[in-house]
C-alpha cells in the first residue's frame, strides 16, 4: 500500500511541473527592442486564441499598434530585420500575415443593423478606451456596411475599393480576429489593391499563424544636458523656457507612450 501512495504523488508532481512549463519553448522566441519597446517574435504558429493566451503566460500582450511609426517599424522588422539579420523569411515560407492582439464582440439586438465592435484585447498605453472600428453590418441586403473608426487611437484597415473593404463582412464574429498583412490584397476582378503590407484585415482565428509579444516600454532613456545661459538669455526646454541656473528634469513621450527623461 505505501508503495502505490509514493507512485501517486510523483505522478501528480510530474504534471503539475508539465502545466507549469513555458507555452513556447526558448530557443523559438527572438527577442528585440523597437522604438523604446521590449518585443519578443515567437517562431512557432498558434492560432489566435492560442497566442493571446500564451503572449500574456509569459507577462506580455499579442502587439498591438498605435501609430503610422509603429506601424512602419513593426513591418519592417518583420519583413526585412527578420529576413537579413535573423535569417527567418516569412514570405520565403509562404506567410501572408500575423496575428495582431485585436478581435471582435458584436450587439444584435439592433433591429437594423448588427454592430460589430473591433477593439484590441488590451487596452493600449493606458488609454480610456481599446476601440478600434465600429461596423454596421445591415440587415437589410441592399444596405452597404458602415463604419466608425476611433478618433482617438491609431485605425490602418486596409483600402475601401469598389465595395471590397476591411473589415470584410463577417461569417462567425465568433471567430473573426485582426491580422497584419505582410503582402498586398488584390480585387481578382480589376486588379485593385485592397490592402498593402503593414494594413490590417479580419481573418478567422482558427488559422494557425506567427506572433509578436509586446511587453511594453524599456526602462526610461536618461540624457543630461550640461548648457550655459548667457545673462538676458533663454534656454528652451520642451515646452518651457530656462532663465535662471538651476537643476532641470522633464519627461518626454515617443510615439509609442515610452519615456525618455532629461
Amino acid at each position: 500500500m505505501k508503495k502505490i501512495i509514493l507512485i501517486s504523488i510523483v505522478i501528480l508532481l510530474s504534471i503539475c511541473t508539465l502545466s507549469a512549463q513555458d507555452c513556447v519553448p526558448e530557443d523559438k522566441v527572438i527577442k528585440t527592442t523597437i522604438m523604446g519597446r521590449d518585443y519578443e517574435f515567437i517562431t512557432v504558429k498558434k492560432n489566435w486564441d492560442d497566442a493571446n493566451a500564451c503572449a500574456k503566460e509569459r507577462g506580455g500582450y499579442l502587439m498591438d499598434i498605435q501609430s503610422q511609426e509603429e506601424n512602419d517599424s513593426l513591418t519592417h522588422f518583420l519583413l526585412n530585420t527578420l529576413r537579413y539579420k535573423y535569417s527567418f523569411n516569412l514570405l520565403g515560407q509562404g506567410e501572408e500575415d500575423i496575428w495582431l492582439g485585436a478581435k471582435v464582440r458584436y450587439d444584435s439586438s439592433d433591429f437594423q443593423a448588427v454592430k460589430l465592435f473591433w477593439e484590441w484585447d488590451n487596452a493600449p498605453y493606458s488609454k480610456e478606451s481599446n476601440l478600434i472600428t465600429t461596423q454596421y453590418d445591415y440587415r437589410n441586403p441592399l444596405g452597404e456596411d458602415s463604419f466608425e473608426h476611433s478618433k482617438s487611437i491609431f485605425v490602418n484597415w486596409g483600402e475601401w475599393v469598389s465595395g471590397y473593404y476591411y473589415p470584410r463582412p463577417f461569417e462567425s464574429p465568433f471567430k473573426e480576429k485582426v491580422a497584419l498583412t505582410l503582402v498586398e490584397i488584390k480585387i481578382e476582378e480589376n486588379n485593385s489593391t485592397v490592402a498593402s503590407p503593414g494594413q490590417w484585415i479580419n481573418t478567422f482565428s482558427d488559422e494557425e499563424k506567427y506572433f509578436m509579444i509586446d511587453y511594453g516600454c524599456v526602462n526610461p532613456i536618461k540624457n543630461v544636458i550640461d548648457t550655459l545661459v548667457c545673462f538676458n538669455k533663454t534656454y528652451p526646454f520642451g515646452d518651457s523656457t530656462i532663465s535662471t541656473a538651476g537643476f532641470y528634469t522633464k519627461t518626454f513621450n515617443s510615439f509609442s507612450n515610452c519615456d525618455s527623461v532629461v
